[in-house]
């Protein structure tokens, strides 16, 4: 893991033994051309978050967030927050959403896949991330869920 990826990890499991956490867990895979952090939350109305670290840092990261909210971290930062390192920034990100100020409107297909989603992150100010699915079938069925999350 690279120092990026360790100190993701670090602050995981610091956010995991917060006061507001319970028994939030972490947990880690190596892949090889990333690496991934999952922040599992013990509240099943939080929001998981995984962090994708390539191994090539100069490519920034990636935070997943919800049901299929998407944060696509340059490595200098700076796409969602004043912040000018991709550390500082998902560490921002992070922490607003266990503490619960996340919010998420996914569109799901009848196949029970997210096909869009748009999360929204008050840290603040409000930040938002928007995602589609490139090939929608646009006659297929699609339900819309609103998602207020909850605290770790």
């Amino acid at each position: 893991m690279n120092g990026l990826g360790e100190g993701l990890k670090r602050l995981f499991e610091q956010l995991s033994r917060g006061p507001a956490s319970g028994r939030a867990s972490v947990t880690t895979s190596s892949f090889a051309d990333h690496d991934q952090l999952d922040l599992n939350p013990s509240n099943p109305r939080a929001a998981r978050i995984r962090a994708i670290v390539p191994k090539n840092a100069s490519r920034g990261l990636t935070l997943t967030i919800g049901k299929g909210t998407i944060f696509e971290i340059p490595e200098d930062g700076g796409r969602y927050t004043e912040h000018r390192s991709a550390f500082d920034e998902a560490a921002t990100i992070s922490k607003a959403v266990v503490a619960g100020r996340f919010r998420e409107r996914v569109r799901i297909n009848g196949e029970n896949r997210v096909v869009s989603s748009k999360g929204t992150v008050d840290v603040p100010p409000a930040v938002t991330a928007r995602w589609r699915r490139l090939f929608v079938n646009p006659f297929g069925r699609t339900a819309v869920e609103h998602v207020q999350y909850e605290p770790y």
